[in-house]
């Protein structure tokens, strides 16, 4: 039988006090280091934009 696949809601992964606002920002690198216990794959019950502004390609260092 397959595992079922978790879904996460914005009240769960931040709190009662701060899910009832329209638009939360944070630093992916920020909620990653305080939320460890998020299995993967997961599924959202919101909508999620995430903006890279730094990044490198993996396969750059392969070559």
């Amino acid at each position: 039988m397959a595992k079922k696949m978790p879904t996460y809601s914005i009240c769960n992964l931040l709190g009662a006090d701060r899910c009832m606002t329209e638009i939360v920002v944070t630093r992916l690198r920020d909620f990653v280091i305080s939320h460890r216990d998020i299995q993967f794959p997961h599924r959202h019950d919101f909508y999620q934009i995430v903006l890279l502004t730094r990044g490198h390609d993996l396969e750059e260092g392969l070559s």
